[in-house]
């Protein structure tokens, strides 16, 4: 929901990095995953197995 604002102006849509938004949190859920506090990975997880 936090991200909904973003989308308001739909043509600007398209000058937003998302592959790097989307690689940046992968590698952070991958960090914080090795805690072994941490009992599930937030994410893409098709996309990291590819």
């Amino acid at each position: 929901m936090q991200y909904l604002p973003l989308l308001e102006h739909i043509e600007n849509f398209a000058h937003y990095s998302l592959g790097s938004a989307v690689l940046a949190h992968m590698y952070r859920e991958l960090n914080l995953a090795t805690r072994p506090s941490r009992m599930y990975i937030a994410g893409c997880l098709p996309l990291l197995q590819v």
